[in-house]
């Protein structure tokens, strides 16, 4: 649960950086790399930013997700034409299976269209689309709940780059340490002194460790008996 401002935060980075007055480091530039912080932080960790939706779908088996998703993280089940049904589950599969086994999966000719999805095809490469099947109809196309990762939300500070308010970051506060960590990399990285570098050069390593920990303990926890976080399925891909 987020509860920590970005006023708080960036009070404990300039702390770090001797900078308690923002005479080196403003906070309208901290605050701009406090909000690229969450967004690298959803890039490299989507799960860490979620929303579980209902999704309308189209006519065809092109699919878009919402335009405030970055990127899919699980499509659970059917939701009925009203979008509060709930169905059967939905089963996401490779698409050279069903480019093998039914080849006009696309235009409906073997398996017709129906409202209800069976199966969705999901390239992380694309991360905005996604494929269903069968097609959905051209007439009552259906709802499904999709988990998504969602864009970070700015954070706001009154009287900072038009700032009206102090919001609290878009992540949960166990975050905080490792977003202190980007906007120290972005701060000291900006500065010519060759102990800067180093410094930043640490920060940053600090940061993507801490992306990583975190998910290995979410692997520990979801390995399943006999199985280690080594050779669990979820992190070799």
């Amino acid at each position: 649960m987020a509860t920590l401002t970005g006023r708080t935060i960036l009070g404990w980075v300039s702390t770090l950086l001797n900078d308690p007055n923002n005479i080196t480091w403003t906070l309208s530039e901290l605050l701009n790399w406090l909000n690229n912080g969450q967004r690298a932080l959803v890039t490299l960790r989507p799960d860490v930013s979620v929303s579980i939706v209902p999704l309308q779908l189209v006519a065809g088996t092109l699919q878009t997700l919402p335009t405030n998703a970055h990127r899919a993280i699980k499509f659970t089940r059917n939701m009925g034409a009203n979008g509060a049904t709930p169905g059967n589950v939905i089963r996401q599969i490779a698409g050279d299976v069903l480019d093998r086994t039914v080849p006009d999966w696309h235009t409906g000719a073997t398996v017709p269209a129906n409202a209800v999805v069976s199966n969705v095809i999901y390239d992380g490469r694309f991360p905005k689309e996604f494929y269903v099947f069968p097609p959905q109809p051209a007439v009552g196309p259906a709802q499904i709940e999709v988990i998504i990762s969602v864009a970070p939300t700015d954070v706001t500070m009154t009287g900072v780059n038009g700032g009206v308010a102090d919001s609290v970051i878009s992540v949960d506060d166990i975050w905080a340490p490792a977003l202190m960590d980007y906007v120290c990399f972005r701060a000291l990285s900006k500065e010519s002194d060759v102990q800067a570098v180093p410094k930043a050069a640490q920060y940053a390593s600090a940061f993507l460790g801490a992306t990583r920990a975190d998910l290995q303990a979410v692997l520990t926890t979801q390995a399943k008996p006999g199985e280690t976080p080594a050779n669990n399925p979820f992190q070799n891909g």
